[in-house]
């Protein structure tokens, strides 16, 4: 107990020393404009005044002020202690320095099998219209097979939940993929599938999940997307890796000081393309290669704690959005149901398709008659994709009755 309570008193003692340096080293730094302001005082003769002066030495002091400066001393004080914890396990940092969700207790979700009902009705209602179903469900960090030493941290692992939402679903005659196995025998190791600092996969693991969804069409339905090898070969695309760009939505919260910035890779083809995207809500439009429709290494509103990463598809996500490929008009006709993950494989799989109609169905923002929506367009695939930590009721925002 005086081990534990000593270990409270050596970090609290970091903290502030951190916040103390770090507050000395910012009045430094404006020493000569709070200088300035502080001779005002002199001529202070009212409350009014007196306020006016207060707000702007505050304005002064907060300019420049280094974003998340708190969280930044706590990250900080974190790596000093070598603290593999994060603010009581809501995150914890593996041996390799993977960042993972922490967790005390066990998953469960009592909802899987009312899940799986509602992706059967969904199936049922495509195959009455010619479309076929199939269930995607990517991997999360938690890949025993990679993880070494990592298993044995308090890891929140949603495997299990994995398995039996997977099993509910085939009981209801869904066709479903689990990621899981390709991306384990890729022969990638777990760095160069996931981000370190985010939850997110990585452009290369997009790829090849891009090819396990290929594959299972013409396996299970005999319709062959690429006859010749060629869209799902990997030497057919470019590979530009920008050196420590980004830091993920994980890393964002414990701090660069803690976590560091990571590299990212940005996929491409090296065939032409002609590819028109538009965001159905907004008005957006783009059209051009591949790279021009598709990809943004700038989002708009990105600062230093959000890069690029995960949003350079696609711009990570929005609520319904469109992919139409003007150089394949026969191709399939798809409608997604998706989350970010989706994001880099529906461009993956453009080049192979006519078009793709991406729906974010863990939105609360879409009021979409779901039913309507495949009646109507007359789609060839529906695809219906969850990360696995998104499987809750918002996820599977359709055909509830």
């Amino acid at each position: 107990m005086k081990a534990y309570f000593w270990k409270k008193y050596i970090f609290l003692f970091c903290f502030l020393s951190g916040l103390a340096a770090f507050s000395g080293y910012h009045i430094y730094k404006k020493q000569d404009e709070i200088g300035s302001l502080l001779e005002k005082m002199a001529d202070v003769s009212d409350y009014e005044q007196a306020g006016e002066l207060a707000d702007e030495i505050a304005e002064v002091m907060q300019a420049d002020v280094t974003e998340n400066a708190f969280t930044e001393l706590y990250g900080m004080t974190q790596k000093m202690l070598n603290r593999h914890e994060y603010r009581n396990f809501s995150f914890v940092k593996g041996e390799n320095g993977m960042i993972y969700y922490g967790a005390v207790i066990e998953n469960g979700n009592d909802m899987l099998m009312e899940y799986a009902k509602r992706v059967g009705r969904a199936a049922r209602c495509a195959e009455e219209q010619g479309a076929e179903t199939i269930f995607v469900m990517p991997p999360t960090k938690v890949m025993y097979r990679m993880m070494g030493e990592d298993r044995e941290l308090p890891i929140n692992d949603t495997n299990a939940v994995q398995d039996e939402l997977l099993l509910y679903l085939q009981q209801n005659q869904v066709n479903t993929l689990d990621l899981r196995e390709p991306l384990e025998n890729s022969g990638m190791t777990q760095e160069e599938l996931f981000y370190r600092t985010d939850h997110m996969w990585t452009s290369e693991a997009a790829f090849i999940a891009a090819g396990a969804l290929v594959d299972k069409i013409r396996d299970d339905f005999g319709d062959d997307w690429d006859t010749e090898r060629f869209y799902c070969r990997r030497e057919n695309y470019h590979a530009d890796v920008y050196r420590e760009a980004t830091i993920g939505t994980i890393g964002s919260e414990m701090g660069i000081s803690y976590v560091g910035k990571e590299d990212y890779t940005v996929l491409y083809p090296e065939f032409e393309t002609g590819m028109k995207w538009y965001d159905l809500e907004s008005g957006e439009r783009k059209a051009g290669s591949f790279y021009e429709a598709f990809i943004d290494l700038e989002p708009d509103g990105k600062g230093r704690y959000e890069n690029p990463g995960s949003d350079i598809y696609l711009e990570g996500v929005v609520n319904r959005d469109r992919i139409v490929n003007t150089e394949n008009p026969e191709g399939p006709k798809i409608l997604c149901l998706r989350d970010t993950y989706m994001s880099p494989v529906a461009c993956f799989l453009a080049p192979m398709c006519s078009q793709i109609d991406l729906v974010w169905a863990r939105t609360n923002h879409n009021d979409i008659d779901y039913e309507e929506l495949i009646r109507e367009e007359e789609y060839d695939y529906l695809i219906i994709e969850v990360y696995p930590y998104n499987i809750a009721d918002r996820a599977f925002a359709f055909f509830e009755d």
